[in-house]
């Protein structure tokens, strides 16, 4: 019994896990998750944070 439930717990992670990973989109929705990698947000306040020293080099 321990070994089929283990099987099965270990079977519906993969699936679930897979799931998570595989990202599927049409055509535009493609184009448009490429434009936005390719043309990112500004965000002022992340930019100057990551200009910025870190603290393990201060």
């Amino acid at each position: 019994m321990t070994d089929f439930t283990t099987r099965a717990a270990v079977a519906r992670a993969r699936s679930t896990l897979a799931e998570q990973l595989i990202v599927r989109l049409d055509p535009a929705a493609w184009e448009a998750f490429l434009d936005a990698l390719d043309h990112p947000a500004s965000r002022p306040r992340l930019e100057r944070l990551m200009s910025e020293p870190s603290v393990f080099e201060r």
